[in-house]
């Protein structure tokens, strides 16, 4: 048998999950609605959910270093939203 990485997440990803990531998913599910939708913004919002939730699942890396990698991504999602829909406004 060969020692294939998971790639694909299901729900049983989603059980297994540290409480604090709940609150990085629930802040990139925020992102969408505080700039009033957009297909940018919600693809954003998808990535960072996917991302948090591939970090937090990992078991190599310690749980500080964990949770702050997903601060990041979060942080890191609203600033590229933001940053988007200023650089649209100012067209």
């Amino acid at each position: 048998m060969s020692d294939k990485k998971k790639t694909k997440i299901t729900w049983k990803d989603f059980k297994h999950l540290p409480w604090w990531t709940w609150l990085f998913i629930v802040a990139c599910i925020v992102l969408p609605i505080t700039t009033l939708g957009g297909a940018i913004p919600t693809l954003l919002a998808f990535l960072g959910i996917i991302l948090c939730v591939k970090v937090s699942s990992l078991s190599t890396i310690r749980t500080p270093l964990k949770f702050f990698s997903c601060f990041g991504i979060a942080a890191a999602v609203w600033g590229i939203a933001y940053l988007f829909i200023f650089a649209m406004k100012n067209l």
